[in-house]
């Protein structure tokens, strides 16, 4: 049975093992993060992290007062909060961590689950234990991000959340650290979240780091895609 998740939709892609700060000022998110803050100490604080599509994209209506108003992605990921800060005027700034990943089954309209903010219902999506393909893909793949990185401008790379020096990361976790580095569009980033298994994942990030580090080597040229959060050391 799909279980319920508060969303958050977003124009970004947050993966398992990021972080992602939140200036929270809405109304029905402000709602969600009292909330959260309300529950006993030892339960998540946790809300589903959803990107909005955007284009001719087709996916699952978001409603809002009962009337849909974008479409979202149906792979998103589980954002905890691990830090908090409050204003007297209601407003938060939270500093989340992407955990694990799920699949959009079907939304809840506000108030079904108790609050202002939309509910989703969702199914785990399962992280496979990392095989030999996934421990091959992951050498060239930590080396072509080495490439990537240099290529970049010194201002652009400072800003990058990079995992930090001397930290040895397994298959899964250097293919989702690679997928919140490259500065590519959301799309690919979307791709990058949905994609079954680490293997898979560091198969399509060697792609990109070739195609981006060739681009940005021939013409200096830095894409306007920030990436949505950054890899704690």
């Amino acid at each position: 049975m799909p279980e319920r998740l508060p969303l958050f939709p977003l124009g970004a892609v947050l993966f398992p093992g990021a972080t992602l700060a939140l200036h929270v000022f809405e109304e029905r998110y402000r709602a969600l993060v009292e909330h959260l803050l309300a529950l006993p100490a030892d339960a998540p604080r946790a809300f589903g992290v959803v990107a909005i599509r955007s284009g001719r994209e087709v996916g699952q209506a978001f409603i809002e007062d009962g009337e849909p108003r974008e479409r979202l992605h149906d792979v998103g990921c589980v954002a905890e909060i691990r830090d908090v800060e409050a204003y007297s005027d209601g407003r938060f700034d939270i500093v989340t961590s992407g955990t694990r990943r799920f699949r959009l089954r079907g939304l809840e309209e506000p108030g079904a689950s108790g609050g202002p903010w939309t509910g989703g219902l969702v199914d785990w999506v399962p992280e496979p234990e990392d095989g030999p393909e996934a421990g091959q893909r992951a050498v060239p793949v930590a080396r072509m991000l080495a490439e990537y990185v240099a290529a970049l401008p010194p201002a652009v790379a400072r800003e990058l959340p990079l995992p930090g020096p001397g930290r040895e990361l397994g298959p899964t976790a250097l293919s989702y650290a690679v997928a919140n580095v490259l500065v590519v569009p959301q799309g690919e980033r979307q791709r990058l979240l949905a994609a079954p298994d680490a293997a898979s994942r560091l198969a399509v990030e060697a792609a990109l780091l070739r195609r981006e580090t060739a681009l940005v080597s021939a013409l200096g040229a830095v894409p306007l895609h920030a990436p949505a959060a950054a890899t704690p050391n």
